[in-house]
């Protein structure tokens, strides 16, 4: 009984690694593709995190938001405008 459960704890663990590998992957594409584009990451992030990632609705609409707020912020310090 022991041995299941340590094979199954280390297809878990390998499973979470493969997970966490595509979301950096996915992360680093939309951080480099997105302002080649012209456009935003949230723009990007928040389909691919539904259809590829399987990440909720909800939890996927909040990451795009985080990523447009951070963009918009970065280009307002950019332009010298003050907060």
């Amino acid at each position: 009984m022991g041995w299941r459960r340590l094979w199954s704890a280390r297809r878990r663990r390998k499973r979470c690694r493969r997970r966490s590998m595509l979301f950096f992957v996915v992360g680093f594409l939309v951080g480099f593709v997105g302002p080649l584009a012209g456009v935003g990451g949230g723009v990007l992030i928040t389909p691919l995190a539904l259809g590829l990632l399987g990440v909720d609705v909800n939890l996927a609409r909040a990451g795009g938001l985080l990523v447009a707020t951070s963009s918009i912020a970065g280009s307002l310090q950019a332009g010298g405008c003050e907060s």
